[in-house]
């Protein structure tokens, strides 16, 4: 019999039901298999009796893996652990995760947590698994944060590896009717990391790096024609900016007859190196809505963001979608550090600006979380945001849309942010999230609407010339 590690992924509070696969595993758990090692996942998102199910697997593990975020999935994260350590308080658990890497002494200070990955951990997981089964010391092995007799030590990180080595990625450790919504959709990714750096962002501190053409190919491949999906979400930190690449792809989506529709993330300016022509051809290989991380109106918020951008790209975006027929979804992000009342009137006039020209246009709202490892985490420190003491104090922020909590922002002087909330709440009551207006009616997806009917534009016809 092989050797079973569990990998656990927590649910979180709220949200919609459907849910993306739980993408580390799926990068994770096929090294752990070339490794000769039996993998089972457990999403505790899908799976409402995961707790009866992780104190069966673990029963026939050799170590359990956890992964969170930050914010309410720690909770289920670490029930999972102290589930573990009540079966046998000798058994290795490792956690890692984005906050795990920026936060790793915090995490490895829970009790029931032995070993914190930092960074990337497809190499490091199974060195470590293999030297636990041998039963070798691992306090050398880099990209880890391990603790012994209650002294946590640290140390460095691991090299990083490229995103295009040849293992192929665990969709078939996946139950994947757990993860298809009536859009049956699914979110792939071509590279890791962005080559960007937003100061709010973890995205941009990992190395950036690309799947090859033909790793793209044959991962699209498998989820259209073998997992039956025919909308894809190219999830990418951000797509269109390489443009050859993208227009390569494009024209592989035609020529293989694959008939599915896609969507990606763009910065707000980067439509702009594209040709008529080559819109043209986007829309034709099924690109149907684009994702724009925008984030704010003000021009001395997006410096601030260090965003490269300014706040009437995001209107001459929204032109282009419109007249080529392609959905506008726009995301705000509200009450950032130095943030004034001023500045969030900038945001709304932006917002109207491109509502004006586009009517269509999906506006996406967030109220700031400071994230851990970022420089925007660091203001809002120095502007009075005090960090959770516990993992614990970390499991109760959440993700908002509305000024529901008096302490949500705290890195914002109270005179300002009165005002602040008054504007906000004046502009945007009754504002709902996508998933909830599409659960109402009120939006209809685009992934369920034909090519053709999904907006009528200059583009039409293009399919038969």
């Amino acid at each position: 019999m092989k050797m079973k590690v569990v990998l656990f992924y927590p649910s979180f509070t709220g949200g919609d039901k459907y849910h993306w696969a739980p993408f580390p595993y799926i990068y994770l758990g096929p090294f752990l298999e070339k490794a000769g090692f039996e993998v089972q996942i457990i999403d505790a998102r899908v799976d409402s009796q995961w707790r009866n199910t992780l104190k069966s697997a673990l029963e026939s593990a050799i170590c359990l893996g956890v992964t969170s975020m930050t914010g309410s999935d720690y909770k289920d994260a670490v029930e999972s652990t102290r589930i573990a350590k009540e079966i046998d308080h000798r058994f290795p658990v490792i956690w890692g995760g984005p906050q795990a890497t920026d936060q790793a002494r915090l995490v490895a200070d829970i009790d029931s947590v032995d070993v914190v990955v930092r960074g990337q951990g497809e190499i490091v997981l199974c060195e470590f698994v293999r030297r636990i089964v041998a039963g070798l010391p691992y306090d050398d092995l880099d990209g880890i944060t391990y603790k012994r007799e209650g002294v946590i030590y640290e140390n460095r990180l691991a090299e990083p590896i490229p995103f295009d080595y040849d293992i192929f990625e665990g969709w078939h450790l996946l139950d994947i009717e757990k993860y298809r919504s009536p859009n049956n959709i699914v979110a792939i990714f071509t590279a890791r990391g962005c080559p960007f750096s937003c100061t709010f962002c973890t995205t941009g501190a990992k190395l950036y790096s690309e799947r090859s053409f033909e790793q793209v190919q044959r991962q699209v491949l498998h989820v259209v024609k073998d997992l039956k999906f025919p909308n894809i979400f190219i999830h990418d930190g951000t797509y269109f900016f390489n443009k050859d690449r993208v227009l390569k792809i494009a024209r592989w989506f035609i020529d293989a007859n694959l008939n599915i529709k896609w969507k990606a993330k763009a910065r707000a300016n980067t439509l702009f190196i594209y040709s008529d022509e080559e819109m043209r051809l986007l829309k034709k290989s099924g690109l149907i809505s684009i994702f724009f991380g925008m984030e704010s109106g003000s021009e001395k918020v997006l410096k601030n963001m260090n965003k490269n951008i300014q706040s009437r790209d995001a209107e001459r975006s929204a032109c282009i979608c419109r007249d080529y027929g392609i959905e506008f979804y726009a995301s705000y992000m509200f009450a950032t550090p130095y943030e004034t009342v001023e500045d969030l009137r900038a945001t709304i006039e932006s917002i109207k600006c491109i509502k004006r020209s586009n009517p269509n246009a999906i506006i996406q709202n967030c109220i700031y979380l400071p994230l851990p490892g970022t420089p925007m985490y660091e203001q809002a420190s120095v502007c009075g945001f005090i960090p959770p003491g516990t993992i614990e104090e970390w499991g109760n922020r959440k993700v908002a849309t509305q000024f529901d909590s008096k302490d949500l922002v705290t890195w914002i002087p109270d005179d300002i942010l009165k005002e602040y909330i008054w504007v906000y709440s004046q502009e945007f009551t009754g504002y709902k999230n996508l998933w909830e207006r599409e659960l109402d009616g009120t939006y209809k997806s685009v992934f369920n609407l034909t090519l053709d009917s999904a907006v009528k534009d200059k583009s039409d016809g293009y399919a038969d010339k």
